[in-house]
């Protein structure tokens, strides 16, 4: 279950494990703050959907929590690299992906910068082959004052934003509310349904671009599809940020407001430089490489 930040991602999987008869998992964050801050996993034994359970057979089923890219608490290199890397153990276990679940808080207004920088991202790291397990899920239609609102982001979600993944398969609905009030939308979802259309559709081995790269071809994480996207938007950033610290340095050198958005600068320009640093490949990695006969330049 992956999303932006208060998207409800663990208010989804608490739902989940609440209608299978298990406790809660996960913490809900009630502010602006970050509450997940690690890859949570949990497994289901059995699930209130008989469909499903007939469908699993002995297979288990896993529901895995995962931070936001926009989290408060991690920066992006962090947050890829937590996600690739329990990506790439649990592929190495021999654990199929059934599907990946995106959700979207449709009370949020706009499509900013950072809404495209996290989709950009995700796509490069679930891949095309992969969309066909891709879920859009909106979710908080509840809070909505007028459900026309949400209709209408809805819409241009699906012709704009996520146009070119549905075009690869990804599919759209809406979380189904949970309060007496019934709201009437167009593709609602009960949860359980959702995960059950998810796995009767896989077909064969699903695996992630990413869990490919790492392993099947041995790739370090900042040359994956993934890495690359997030190395060059940290590029573009560092860069502009650079720019926009001469500028205000050359507007005044005296005055205090001057000097405080030079000190913000700067530590912006140290961030990014470190999540550079970060994500570029350590000697030990390399070294790992090498080892396995895989080393490239």
């Amino acid at each position: 279950v992956i999303g932006g930040n208060g998207a409800g991602k663990s208010t989804l999987i608490n739902r989940l494990l609440q209608e299978a008869g298990m406790p809660d998992r996960m913490a809900v964050g009630t502010n602006l703050e970050s509450c997940t801050g690690d890859i949570i996993p949990t497994v289901v034994t059995k699930t209130p959907n008989e469909a499903l359970n007939n469908a699993l057979g002995n297979r288990r089923l896993v529901l895995v929590d995962t931070p936001g890219f926009d989290d408060t608490e991690k920066d992006d290199e962090q947050i890829l690299r937590l996600i690739s890397t329990w990506l790439e153990g649990s592929y190495r276990k021999d654990m199929l992906v059934g599907g990946v679940l995106y959700l979207h808080d449709i009370t949020r207004d706009g499509w900013g910068g950072s809404s495209k920088n996290n989709l950009t991202l995700f796509s490069k790291l679930c891949g095309e082959p992969a969309m066909s397990q891709v879920w859009f899920v909106t979710t908080k239609w509840g809070k909505l004052k007028d459900i026309g609102d949400g209709v209408k982001r809805l819409s241009q979600l699906k012709e704009r934003f996520w146009a070119s993944m549905i075009g690869l398969g990804a599919s759209v609905c809406n979380l189904q509310h949970t309060d007496s009030l019934e709201i009437a939308i167009e593709g609602q979802r009960e949860p359980w349904n959702i995960i059950h259309e998810l796995v009767v559709s896989m077909n064969g081995r699903n695996v992630l671009l990413i869990q490919e790269e790492l392993v099947k071809k041995k790739m370090l994480l900042w040359e994956t599809r993934a890495g690359r996207e997030l190395r060059e938007k940290l590029e573009r950033l560092l860069e502009d940020t650079k720019n926009l610290r001469k500028e205000t340095k050359a507007q005044s050198n005296q005055a205090a407001y001057a000097k405080d958005a030079l000190d913000r600068q700067q530590q912006k320009i140290d961030q990014l430089t470190g999540q550079l640093v970060r994500l570029r490949p350590s000697i030990a990695e390399r070294f790992r490489r090498w080892i396995r006969g895989t080393f490239t330049k």
